[in-house]
């Protein structure tokens, strides 16, 4: 099964230890490494003991604070099973079932316009990937229900929210850390960070459906590649403000540390781009003079060739010109225009039940008192 919503970040140190483990409500298949599992289930402790309060992180997660209890609420409704990288889903994993033995009906939304391009990958690993959305956006617009099988259970996307997480070979890589200790607090931000941007691609509906990575425009330091956003609240927005928030009460981090976690925020942030371009105003104008004299030397010999063979190609090389002026004039209107991005309905499609905090809390409580 060819993946639609491959979402990464970055290399990784594997462990040969394997064992199938639910922790507070989230299921680690036996295909993620010990090693893997007991840094992440530290993360998710991490997470729970928080305590800080970021009132733009609050608003585009649509919670009452931001508190560890209410932001693992929000991760657990959102992720519900983390698969390792040698996970291979395809051949015997991948399960497919035609709607009418399920009983199971998509909604009538649009599904959002993919590219064969659309992902992340700029030159390094995939860091995390949200496999759910994958199934559930094949599923519907194939109009059968796609699933996978994890350890023995059948799980089946009948929502975004079915919450499937793939560990990349990024992860826990040296190129993605903050520092050299795995475990540390930057290293937990760092981390977090990846969660949040994944469990956001968890929402969404209609043509806003996992909230879809964007071609980045031109002039972006990833012009061309599927490493953008143009939503108010999509996965690098959340991502990034989660870092923010966590960094701003970091006991142990380090000067150094301090400065790769606020990189990674400023990178994540450059992502988020609701123009088609980033070119200055000085630097439009300038185009358009450009092409000026070149669309009047074209109309000067349009009118000279009256009658002649090669006319319907000036003819072309003329509008051709026309059309990247208009471009340019196009593009100057945005930058007149005061716009910014914009969020979108983040809830999502499907069936899936949606636990309060308290709920959550408990499964976390149970696992803090072992």
């Amino acid at each position: 099964m060819k993946l639609l919503f491959p979402f990464l970040i970055l290399f990784s140190a594997i462990s040969t230890s394997y064992a199938a483990e639910k922790f507070a409500g989230i299921q680690f298949d036996s295909s993620v490494p010990n090693s893997q599992m007991n840094s992440m289930k530290e993360d998710l402790k991490y997470l729970f003991k928080s305590s800080s309060q970021n009132q733009e992180l609050k608003q585009i997660l649509e919670t009452k604070d931001t508190s560890g209890a209410v932001l693992y609420n929000w991760i657990y409704n959102r992720i519900k099973y983390i698969i390792g990288e040698s996970y291979v889903i395809g051949g015997r994993n991948f399960l497919s079932r035609g709607l009418f033995w399920s009983g199971f009906k998509f909604p009538n939304t649009p599904l959002p316009v993919i590219d064969r391009g659309n992902n992340e990958n700029f030159g390094s690993a995939v860091v995390m990937s949200n496999i759910g959305a994958n199934l559930y956006y094949s599923g519907k617009k194939f109009n059968e229900l796609k699933g996978i099988r994890l350890d023995g259970e059948k799980v089946y996307a009948k929502s975004t929210r079915v919450g499937i997480l793939q560990i990349g070979e990024g992860l826990f890589s040296n190129i993605t850390a903050i520092n050299e200790l795995e475990n540390s607090e930057a290293n937990k931000i760092q981390r977090l960070g990846t969660l949040f941007h994944e469990a956001r691609h968890s929402d969404g509906q209609g043509k806003n459906l996992g909230f879809l990575h964007k071609k980045c425009p031109m002039g972006h330091d990833f012009s061309g590649l599927f490493a953008c956003e143009s939503y108010g609240n999509g996965a690098y927005k959340t991502g990034a403000l989660t870092r923010k928030a966590f960094l701003k009460d970091c006991r142990t981090c380090t000067l150094e540390d301090k400065t790769k976690l606020e990189a990674s925020i400023a990178d994540a942030l450059n992502r988020v781009v609701f123009r088609s371009h980033v070119k200055t105003k000085e630097e439009l104008l300038k185009e358009i003079d450009m092409y000026e004299p070149v669309i009047k030397v074209y109309i000067d010999l349009i009118k000279a060739s009256q009658g002649s063979d090669n006319l319907g190609q000036l003819e072309n090389e003329l509008q051709k010109f026309k059309d990247k002026q208009q471009l340019c004039r196009d593009q100057l209107k945005e930058i007149e225009t005061i716009s910014r991005a914009t969020n979108v309905i983040a809830q999502p499609e499907g069936e899936f039940r949606e636990v309060d905090t308290k709920f959550s809390s408990k499964l976390m409580q149970q696992e803090l008192n072992l």
